[in-house]
Protein backbone atom coordinates (compact mmCIF):
# COMPACT_ATOMS: atom_id res chain seq x y z
CA UNK A 1 0.00 0.00 0.00
CA UNK A 2 2.75 2.26 0.87
CA UNK A 3 4.32 2.05 -3.16
CA UNK A 4 0.63 2.67 -4.56
CA UNK A 5 0.71 6.01 -2.44
CA UNK A 6 4.21 6.79 -2.91
CA UNK A 7 3.34 6.39 -6.71
CA UNK A 8 0.78 8.96 -6.24
CA UNK A 9 2.61 11.21 -4.73
CA UNK A 10 4.90 11.30 -7.33
CA UNK A 11 2.18 11.65 -10.18
CA UNK A 12 0.70 14.39 -8.47
CA UNK A 13 3.61 16.22 -8.63
CA UNK A 14 4.60 15.72 -11.80
CA UNK A 15 2.39 13.75 -14.04
CA UNK A 16 -0.80 15.29 -13.05
CA UNK A 17 0.00 18.51 -14.59
CA UNK A 18 1.44 17.31 -17.58
CA UNK A 19 -1.57 15.57 -18.14
CA UNK A 20 -3.65 18.80 -16.90
CA UNK A 21 -1.47 20.81 -19.33
CA UNK A 22 -2.44 18.57 -22.07
CA UNK A 23 -6.05 18.54 -21.91
CA UNK A 24 -6.27 21.99 -22.27
CA UNK A 25 -4.30 22.79 -24.81
CA UNK A 26 -6.31 24.59 -27.29
CA UNK A 27 -4.75 23.08 -30.29
CA UNK A 28 -5.28 19.08 -28.88
CA UNK A 29 -9.03 20.46 -27.97
CA UNK A 30 -9.72 22.06 -31.83
CA UNK A 31 -8.21 18.50 -32.84
CA UNK A 32 -10.36 16.41 -31.00
CA UNK A 33 -13.57 18.88 -31.59
CA UNK A 34 -13.03 18.96 -34.83
CA UNK A 35 -12.64 15.57 -35.53
CA UNK A 36 -15.90 14.28 -33.30
CA UNK A 37 -17.75 16.82 -35.13
CA UNK A 38 -17.36 14.73 -38.00
CA UNK A 39 -19.16 12.06 -36.47
CA UNK A 40 -22.35 12.95 -37.95
CA UNK A 41 -21.13 12.41 -41.39
CA UNK A 42 -19.10 9.23 -40.66
CA UNK A 43 -22.29 7.67 -38.73
CA UNK A 44 -24.35 8.00 -41.55
CA UNK A 45 -21.63 6.61 -44.45
CA UNK A 46 -21.37 3.78 -42.25
CA UNK A 47 -24.52 2.43 -42.32
CA UNK A 48 -24.04 2.30 -46.10
CA UNK A 49 -20.98 0.96 -46.11
CA UNK A 50 -22.33 -1.72 -43.89
CA UNK A 51 -25.28 -2.66 -46.59
CA UNK A 52 -22.73 -1.86 -49.54
CA UNK A 53 -20.40 -4.38 -47.76
CA UNK A 54 -22.16 -6.85 -45.51
CA UNK A 55 -19.92 -9.60 -44.88
CA UNK A 56 -22.45 -12.14 -46.15
CA UNK A 57 -21.62 -13.64 -49.61
CA UNK A 58 -24.93 -14.23 -50.85
CA UNK A 59 -25.94 -10.95 -50.19
CA UNK A 60 -22.89 -9.12 -51.59
CA UNK A 61 -23.65 -11.25 -55.15
CA UNK A 62 -27.51 -10.19 -55.03
CA UNK A 63 -26.70 -6.67 -54.59
CA UNK A 64 -23.95 -6.39 -56.90
CA UNK A 65 -26.46 -8.49 -59.46
CA UNK A 66 -28.93 -5.72 -58.89
CA UNK A 67 -26.49 -2.86 -59.58
CA UNK A 68 -26.83 -1.37 -55.87
CA UNK A 69 -23.39 -2.63 -54.49
CA UNK A 70 -22.04 0.88 -56.61
CA UNK A 71 -24.77 3.13 -55.53
CA UNK A 72 -24.51 2.22 -51.90
CA UNK A 73 -20.25 2.79 -51.94
CA UNK A 74 -20.15 5.88 -53.17
CA UNK A 75 -21.95 7.32 -49.82
CA UNK A 76 -19.06 6.56 -48.15
CA UNK A 77 -16.51 7.69 -51.42
CA UNK A 78 -18.52 10.82 -51.29
CA UNK A 79 -17.80 11.31 -47.28
CA UNK A 80 -15.37 8.90 -45.50
CA UNK A 81 -13.00 9.52 -48.94
CA UNK A 82 -13.00 13.31 -48.07
CA UNK A 83 -12.54 13.43 -44.76
CA UNK A 84 -9.47 15.48 -45.00
CA UNK A 85 -11.87 18.16 -46.19
CA UNK A 86 -14.33 17.89 -43.69
CA UNK A 87 -11.19 18.21 -41.06
CA UNK A 88 -9.73 21.08 -42.66
CA UNK A 89 -13.29 22.96 -42.04
CA UNK A 90 -14.47 21.65 -38.52
CA UNK A 91 -10.80 22.11 -36.48
CA UNK A 92 -10.05 25.64 -37.66
CA UNK A 93 -13.75 26.37 -36.89
CA UNK A 94 -13.51 24.79 -33.27
CA UNK A 95 -10.50 26.47 -32.88
CA UNK A 96 -11.73 29.89 -33.57
CA UNK A 97 -15.02 29.00 -31.64
CA UNK A 98 -12.81 28.13 -28.46
CA UNK A 99 -11.14 31.56 -28.23
CA UNK A 100 -14.89 33.02 -28.54
CA UNK A 101 -14.34 34.32 -32.53
CA UNK A 102 -16.71 34.13 -35.09
CA UNK A 103 -15.76 30.68 -36.53
CA UNK A 104 -17.35 30.17 -39.77
CA UNK A 105 -14.54 33.03 -41.74
CA UNK A 106 -11.98 30.14 -39.66
CA UNK A 107 -13.33 26.90 -40.97
CA UNK A 108 -13.72 28.61 -44.91
CA UNK A 109 -10.19 30.17 -45.35
CA UNK A 110 -8.85 27.13 -43.90
CA UNK A 111 -10.51 24.70 -46.31
CA UNK A 112 -9.33 27.43 -49.12
CA UNK A 113 -6.08 26.86 -48.25
CA UNK A 114 -6.39 23.31 -48.15
CA UNK A 115 -7.53 23.42 -51.81
CA UNK A 116 -5.37 25.78 -53.08
CA UNK A 117 -2.01 23.77 -51.63
CA UNK A 118 -2.95 20.61 -53.02
CA UNK A 119 -1.95 19.32 -56.55
CA UNK A 120 -4.77 20.48 -58.90
CA UNK A 121 -3.46 17.86 -61.77
CA UNK A 122 -2.95 13.95 -62.16
CA UNK A 123 -1.04 11.68 -64.47
CA UNK A 124 -2.98 9.65 -66.73
CA UNK A 125 -1.39 7.46 -69.27
CA UNK A 126 1.41 9.55 -70.19
CA UNK A 127 -1.39 12.74 -69.92
CA UNK A 128 -1.59 15.32 -67.29
CA UNK A 129 -5.35 15.97 -66.30
CA UNK A 130 -6.28 18.64 -64.22
CA UNK A 131 -8.10 17.15 -61.12
CA UNK A 132 -7.79 16.86 -57.56
CA UNK A 133 -6.23 13.28 -56.61
CA UNK A 134 -8.73 11.92 -54.55
CA UNK A 135 -5.72 9.90 -51.56
CA UNK A 136 -5.05 13.51 -50.80
CA UNK A 137 -8.57 14.45 -50.09
CA UNK A 138 -9.12 11.16 -47.77
CA UNK A 139 -6.69 9.97 -45.40
CA UNK A 140 -3.18 10.71 -47.41
CA UNK A 141 -4.45 14.33 -46.17
CA UNK A 142 -5.78 14.24 -43.11
CA UNK A 143 -1.92 15.06 -41.28
CA UNK A 144 -1.96 18.25 -43.62
CA UNK A 145 -5.75 18.97 -43.31
CA UNK A 146 -4.55 19.41 -39.40
CA UNK A 147 -1.95 20.97 -39.75
CA UNK A 148 -2.99 23.81 -42.64
CA UNK A 149 -6.54 24.21 -40.51
CA UNK A 150 -4.74 25.18 -36.88
CA UNK A 151 -2.17 27.59 -38.87
CA UNK A 152 -5.17 29.18 -40.68
CA UNK A 153 -7.03 29.42 -37.71
CA UNK A 154 -4.08 30.82 -35.36
CA UNK A 155 -3.39 33.29 -38.16
CA UNK A 156 -6.99 34.60 -38.33
CA UNK A 157 -7.69 34.64 -34.50
CA UNK A 158 -4.36 36.87 -34.55
CA UNK A 159 -5.05 39.17 -36.84
CA UNK A 160 -8.91 39.54 -35.49
CA UNK A 161 -7.19 40.25 -32.10
CA UNK A 162 -5.45 42.94 -33.43
CA UNK A 163 -8.01 44.71 -35.29
CA UNK A 164 -6.61 43.84 -38.72
CA UNK A 165 -10.40 43.84 -40.29
CA UNK A 166 -12.85 46.10 -42.34
CA UNK A 167 -14.44 48.18 -39.75
CA UNK A 168 -17.83 48.87 -41.41
CA UNK A 169 -20.33 51.50 -39.78
CA UNK A 170 -23.30 50.48 -37.64
CA UNK A 171 -25.81 51.28 -40.67
CA UNK A 172 -24.96 48.42 -42.94
CA UNK A 173 -26.27 45.19 -42.57
CA UNK A 174 -24.82 43.05 -40.20
CA UNK A 175 -24.85 40.48 -43.15
CA UNK A 176 -22.88 42.08 -45.19
CA UNK A 177 -21.00 43.76 -42.69
CA UNK A 178 -20.02 39.86 -41.59
CA UNK A 179 -19.14 39.54 -45.31
CA UNK A 180 -16.65 42.67 -45.62
CA UNK A 181 -15.14 42.31 -42.20
CA UNK A 182 -12.58 39.74 -43.07
CA UNK A 183 -11.24 40.25 -46.38
CA UNK A 184 -8.24 41.99 -45.49
CA UNK A 185 -7.72 38.64 -43.12
CA UNK A 186 -8.59 36.83 -46.55
CA UNK A 187 -5.60 38.42 -48.39
CA UNK A 188 -3.30 37.68 -46.01
CA UNK A 189 -4.43 33.60 -46.02
CA UNK A 190 -4.21 34.12 -49.69
CA UNK A 191 -0.69 34.93 -49.66
CA UNK A 192 0.52 32.42 -46.79
CA UNK A 193 -1.36 29.61 -49.24
CA UNK A 194 0.20 31.08 -52.40
CA UNK A 195 3.69 31.16 -50.58
CA UNK A 196 3.33 27.26 -49.15
CA UNK A 197 2.28 25.98 -52.58
CA UNK A 198 5.05 27.76 -54.12
CA UNK A 199 7.17 26.97 -51.24
CA UNK A 200 7.17 23.30 -51.32
CA UNK A 201 6.97 23.17 -55.32
CA UNK A 202 10.52 24.49 -55.78
CA UNK A 203 11.87 21.66 -53.49
CA UNK A 204 12.19 17.53 -54.33
CA UNK A 205 9.26 17.20 -52.53
CA UNK A 206 6.76 18.87 -55.33
CA UNK A 207 3.58 19.30 -52.75
CA UNK A 208 3.60 19.72 -48.93
CA UNK A 209 1.51 16.77 -48.47
CA UNK A 210 4.30 15.25 -49.52
CA UNK A 211 6.79 16.80 -47.13
CA UNK A 212 4.20 15.93 -44.19
CA UNK A 213 4.25 12.37 -45.34
CA UNK A 214 7.78 12.19 -45.67
CA UNK A 215 9.22 14.03 -42.27
CA UNK A 216 5.90 14.29 -40.54
CA UNK A 217 3.29 11.08 -41.01
CA UNK A 218 5.46 7.94 -41.57
CA UNK A 219 7.28 8.90 -38.28
CA UNK A 220 4.09 9.52 -35.97
CA UNK A 221 2.25 6.51 -38.15
CA UNK A 222 5.48 4.37 -37.77
CA UNK A 223 5.02 4.73 -33.86
CA UNK A 224 1.64 4.68 -33.97
CA UNK A 225 0.91 1.95 -35.79
CA UNK A 226 3.71 -0.51 -34.05
CA UNK A 227 2.01 -3.52 -32.55
CA UNK A 228 4.21 -2.74 -29.60
CA UNK A 229 3.94 0.79 -29.15
CA UNK A 230 0.39 0.72 -29.23
CA UNK A 231 0.33 -2.27 -26.21
CA UNK A 232 2.88 0.13 -24.16
CA UNK A 233 0.88 2.94 -24.70
CA UNK A 234 -2.20 1.32 -23.30
CA UNK A 235 -0.31 0.17 -20.74
CA UNK A 236 0.34 3.32 -19.43
CA UNK A 237 -3.02 4.52 -20.24
CA UNK A 238 -4.10 1.62 -17.84
CA UNK A 239 -1.53 2.57 -15.22
CA UNK A 240 -2.48 6.09 -15.18
CA UNK A 241 -6.17 5.39 -14.84
CA UNK A 242 -5.30 3.61 -11.98
CA UNK A 243 -4.29 6.67 -10.07
CA UNK A 244 -7.55 8.31 -11.26
CA UNK A 245 -5.87 10.50 -14.34
CA UNK A 246 -8.14 10.28 -16.90
CA UNK A 247 -7.54 8.94 -20.47
CA UNK A 248 -8.28 11.22 -22.89
CA UNK A 249 -5.47 13.12 -23.03
CA UNK A 250 -3.38 10.81 -24.14
CA UNK A 251 -6.63 8.52 -26.43
CA UNK A 252 -6.68 12.36 -28.11
CA UNK A 253 -3.38 12.30 -29.46
CA UNK A 254 -3.87 8.84 -30.90
CA UNK A 255 -7.26 9.32 -32.47
CA UNK A 256 -5.90 11.09 -35.54
CA UNK A 257 -3.17 8.30 -35.78
CA UNK A 258 -6.15 6.03 -35.77
CA UNK A 259 -8.32 7.56 -37.86
CA UNK A 260 -5.48 7.68 -41.09
CA UNK A 261 -5.24 4.32 -40.18
CA UNK A 262 -8.96 3.50 -40.45
CA UNK A 263 -9.18 5.72 -43.83
CA UNK A 264 -5.77 3.99 -45.21
CA UNK A 265 -8.08 0.83 -44.51
CA UNK A 266 -10.99 1.99 -46.15
CA UNK A 267 -9.49 2.97 -49.22
CA UNK A 268 -7.55 -0.63 -49.40
CA UNK A 269 -10.60 -2.47 -49.20
CA UNK A 270 -12.87 -0.54 -51.52
CA UNK A 271 -10.05 -1.21 -53.91
CA UNK A 272 -9.94 -4.66 -53.08
CA UNK A 273 -6.16 -4.19 -51.91
CA UNK A 274 -4.59 -5.69 -48.56
CA UNK A 275 -5.52 -3.21 -45.48
CA UNK A 276 -2.30 -1.99 -44.64
CA UNK A 277 -3.16 -1.55 -41.20
CA UNK A 278 -5.29 -4.62 -40.49
CA UNK A 279 -3.13 -5.49 -37.23
CA UNK A 280 -3.25 -2.20 -35.78
CA UNK A 281 -6.80 -1.89 -35.99
CA UNK A 282 -7.36 -5.36 -34.54
CA UNK A 283 -5.59 -4.77 -31.53
CA UNK A 284 -6.75 -1.34 -31.19
CA UNK A 285 -9.65 -2.25 -30.78
CA UNK A 286 -8.81 -5.39 -28.13
CA UNK A 287 -7.28 -3.28 -25.92
CA UNK A 288 -10.01 -1.98 -23.72
CA UNK A 289 -13.34 -4.52 -24.25
CA UNK A 290 -15.85 -2.54 -21.97
CA UNK A 291 -13.69 0.81 -21.71
CA UNK A 292 -9.90 1.63 -20.46
CA UNK A 293 -8.64 -1.44 -18.47
CA UNK A 294 -11.12 -3.53 -20.25
CA UNK A 295 -13.22 -3.97 -17.31
CA UNK A 296 -16.02 -5.60 -18.92
CA UNK A 297 -14.71 -8.85 -17.39
CA UNK A 298 -14.88 -8.06 -13.76
CA UNK A 299 -18.38 -6.64 -14.36
CA UNK A 300 -19.20 -10.17 -15.39
CA UNK A 301 -17.20 -11.70 -12.74
CA UNK A 302 -18.45 -9.38 -10.52
CA UNK A 303 -21.98 -9.79 -11.37
CA UNK A 304 -22.09 -14.13 -11.37
CA UNK A 305 -19.33 -14.80 -8.27
CA UNK A 306 -20.18 -11.86 -5.81
CA UNK A 307 -21.15 -13.12 -2.31
CA UNK A 308 -20.73 -9.79 -0.63
CA UNK A 309 -23.62 -7.35 -0.14
CA UNK A 310 -21.71 -4.56 -1.34
CA UNK A 311 -20.31 -6.31 -4.83
CA UNK A 312 -23.37 -7.79 -5.27
CA UNK A 313 -24.94 -4.08 -5.52
CA UNK A 314 -21.73 -3.10 -7.67
CA UNK A 315 -22.56 -5.54 -9.99
CA UNK A 316 -26.37 -4.32 -10.61
CA UNK A 317 -25.08 -0.94 -11.03
CA UNK A 318 -21.62 -1.59 -13.04
CA UNK A 319 -22.62 -4.00 -15.55
CA UNK A 320 -24.87 -2.17 -17.91
CA UNK A 321 -23.04 0.81 -18.03
CA UNK A 322 -19.80 -1.42 -18.80
CA UNK A 323 -21.21 -3.10 -21.83
CA UNK A 324 -21.69 0.08 -23.49
CA UNK A 325 -17.94 1.06 -22.55
CA UNK A 326 -19.11 3.07 -19.28
CA UNK A 327 -16.64 2.15 -16.60
CA UNK A 328 -16.70 5.07 -14.60
CA UNK A 329 -19.09 3.58 -12.14
CA UNK A 330 -16.47 0.43 -11.13
CA UNK A 331 -13.39 2.84 -11.49
CA UNK A 332 -14.69 5.38 -9.19
CA UNK A 333 -17.33 3.01 -7.09
CA UNK A 334 -16.50 -0.17 -6.63
CA UNK A 335 -13.14 1.08 -6.48
CA UNK A 336 -10.42 0.03 -9.01
CA UNK A 337 -8.83 3.08 -8.82
CA UNK A 338 -6.08 3.06 -6.03
CA UNK A 339 -7.12 -0.44 -4.54
CA UNK A 340 -3.99 -2.77 -4.46
CA UNK A 341 -5.91 -5.74 -5.69
CA UNK A 342 -6.83 -4.28 -8.97
CA UNK A 343 -3.54 -3.01 -9.74
CA UNK A 344 -1.94 -5.86 -11.73
CA UNK A 345 -5.28 -7.31 -13.77
CA UNK A 346 -6.12 -3.15 -14.74
CA UNK A 347 -2.56 -2.33 -16.22
CA UNK A 348 -1.71 -6.30 -17.46
CA UNK A 349 -4.92 -6.27 -19.37
CA UNK A 350 -4.16 -4.55 -22.43
CA UNK A 351 -0.59 -6.23 -22.73
CA UNK A 352 -2.29 -9.74 -22.64
CA UNK A 353 -5.63 -8.78 -24.96
CA UNK A 354 -3.10 -6.85 -27.43
CA UNK A 355 -1.11 -10.00 -27.74
CA UNK A 356 -3.80 -12.07 -28.32
CA UNK A 357 -5.19 -10.56 -30.79
CA UNK A 358 -1.56 -9.44 -32.41
CA UNK A 359 -1.32 -13.76 -32.30
CA UNK A 360 -4.55 -14.02 -34.35
CA UNK A 361 -4.07 -11.87 -37.29
CA UNK A 362 -0.79 -12.93 -37.54
CA UNK A 363 -2.36 -16.93 -37.90
CA UNK A 364 -3.66 -15.91 -40.58
CA UNK A 365 -7.44 -15.65 -38.92
CA UNK A 366 -8.53 -12.62 -40.10
CA UNK A 367 -7.94 -11.55 -43.24
CA UNK A 368 -9.85 -8.15 -44.40
CA UNK A 369 -12.55 -5.59 -42.59
CA UNK A 370 -14.67 -3.05 -43.66
CA UNK A 371 -13.12 -0.21 -41.44
CA UNK A 372 -15.84 2.56 -42.99
CA UNK A 373 -17.91 0.79 -40.52
CA UNK A 374 -15.52 1.59 -37.71
CA UNK A 375 -15.66 5.10 -38.47
CA UNK A 376 -19.30 5.31 -37.99
CA UNK A 377 -19.89 3.22 -34.91
CA UNK A 378 -20.58 5.18 -31.57
CA UNK A 379 -18.14 4.40 -28.53
CA UNK A 380 -20.89 2.92 -26.69
CA UNK A 381 -21.65 0.07 -28.84
CA UNK A 382 -20.57 -2.88 -27.14
CA UNK A 383 -16.78 -4.22 -28.66
CA UNK A 384 -17.79 -7.68 -29.54
CA UNK A 385 -20.36 -6.22 -31.79
CA UNK A 386 -18.44 -3.53 -32.90
CA UNK A 387 -15.86 -6.69 -34.14
CA UNK A 388 -19.35 -8.34 -35.73
CA UNK A 389 -20.22 -5.01 -37.57
CA UNK A 390 -16.63 -4.52 -38.86
CA UNK A 391 -14.84 -7.87 -39.65
CA UNK A 392 -17.41 -10.28 -38.82
CA UNK A 393 -17.39 -13.51 -37.29
CA UNK A 394 -13.32 -14.00 -36.81
CA UNK A 395 -13.05 -10.77 -35.52
CA UNK A 396 -15.95 -11.06 -33.25
CA UNK A 397 -14.49 -14.66 -31.89
CA UNK A 398 -10.78 -12.79 -31.40
CA UNK A 399 -12.85 -10.08 -29.47
CA UNK A 400 -14.56 -12.79 -27.70
CA UNK A 401 -11.26 -14.73 -27.17
CA UNK A 402 -9.44 -11.40 -25.72
CA UNK A 403 -12.71 -11.33 -23.67
CA UNK A 404 -12.81 -14.17 -21.88
CA UNK A 405 -9.30 -14.09 -21.08
CA UNK A 406 -9.94 -10.96 -19.49
CA UNK A 407 -12.06 -12.57 -17.29
CA UNK A 408 -10.07 -15.08 -16.32
CA UNK A 409 -7.45 -12.38 -15.52
CA UNK A 410 -9.68 -10.51 -13.34
CA UNK A 411 -11.25 -13.56 -11.48
CA UNK A 412 -8.82 -14.62 -8.70
CA UNK A 413 -8.22 -10.84 -7.24
CA UNK A 414 -11.66 -9.94 -7.71
CA UNK A 415 -12.37 -13.41 -5.62
CA UNK A 416 -9.76 -12.39 -2.98
CA UNK A 417 -10.62 -9.15 -2.51
CA UNK A 418 -14.78 -10.31 -2.51
CA UNK A 419 -14.19 -12.84 0.42
CA UNK A 420 -12.18 -10.41 2.56
CA UNK A 421 -15.57 -7.78 1.81
CA UNK A 422 -17.80 -10.67 3.03
CA UNK A 423 -15.87 -11.24 6.31
CA UNK A 424 -15.84 -7.41 6.63
CA UNK A 425 -19.76 -7.91 6.49
CA UNK A 426 -20.24 -10.72 8.62
CA UNK A 427 -18.21 -9.00 11.62
CA UNK A 428 -20.13 -5.99 11.43
CA UNK A 429 -23.50 -8.06 11.35
CA UNK A 430 -21.95 -10.05 14.52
Amino acid sequence: MSFIKNVQTKMNDVIIPVMGALGKNKYLKAISGGMMSSLPITVGAAIFSLLGSFPYEPYIDFIKSIGLSEQLNAVSTGTLSLLAVYVAFLIAYRFAENEGIDPLPAGIFSLATFFIVIPQSVKEQDKIISALPLDYLGGAGIFVAMILSLLIAKIYCTCVKKGIVIKMPESVPSMVSKSLTPVIIGIIIAVVAFAIRYGFAITSFGSIFNFITVVVAKPIMAIGTSIPALIFIFTIVNFLWFFGIHPSPITNLIYPILIAMITANVTAFQNGQPLPYLDAIVVYTSLGIGGTGGTLGLAVVMFIFAKSERYKMMAKVGLVPNIFNINEPLIFGMPIMMNPLMFVPMVANPAVSGVIAWLFVKAGFITTMNSAVQLGIPWTTPTIVQGLLIGGLPFFIILLTCFIVGTLIYLPFFMILDKKELISEKNISE
